[in-house]
């Protein structure tokens, strides 16, 4: 199937769909796909890591 349904939620609380073809969806764009393959190599060589702080939340 070349189509997928993609859920849009409308501003009246119900939701709508659109059907799109399987080569439009913007994730799987060729300039996207590079972007994540680059990062991708990136983790696996141990570059451009980064350790951060985990913020404490008080849920009161």
């Amino acid at each position: 199937m070349d189509t997928e349904r993609v859920g849009i939620n409308g501003n009246m609380g119900g939701s709508r769909t659109k059907t799109i073809g399987a080569g439009e969806d913007p994730f799987y764009s060729e300039a996207n796909m590079a972007e994540l393959m680059r990062r991708i190599a990136d983790i696996e060589a141990g570059r451009n890591l980064a350790q951060h702080d985990l913020i404490e939340v008080d849920d009161d």
